[in-house]
């Protein structure tokens, strides 16, 4: 691991434990419209560990099912929509939070959808 990595690693580490309250608004360009975003915590994880970053992610993925899924639609074109919003609304948190450790898993378990 190079020294900008650490580096990388510890002012994300401050920047995490430093915050009272980190947050993370997640909001759709589908949901947008209604103003609909979903806050996700992550001050209580550890980001310089696989743990910790997997948590965040299924968390991530958790809000983005919960501001982009249409409970009851069996349309396939509404269902496609509700599925591109959510893929966008995950893309779009994994940006905002800036950890590369994030960023990596992200790419790894989405690979259809990032390339």
């Amino acid at each position: 691991m190079s020294c900008r990595t650490l580096s990388s690693i510890r002012r994300l580490c401050v920047l995490s434990f430093g915050a009272a309250v980190a947050t993370l608004s997640l909001a759709a360009a589908q949901a947008a419209d209604s103003g609909a975003s979903v806050r996700v915590r992550y001050d209580d994880l550890n980001l310089a560990s696989d743990a910790g970053v997997r948590v965040l992610l299924r968390r991530l993925s958790g809000a983005a099912h919960r501001v982009c899924d249409q409970p009851g639609v069996r349309e396939l074109n509404r269902l496609s929509v509700a599925d591109a919003c959510y893929h966008q609304a995950l893309a779009n948190a994994v940006v905002a939070v800036r950890s590369e450790r994030l960023s990596a898993l992200y790419v790894a378990t989405h690979r259809d959808r990032t390339s």
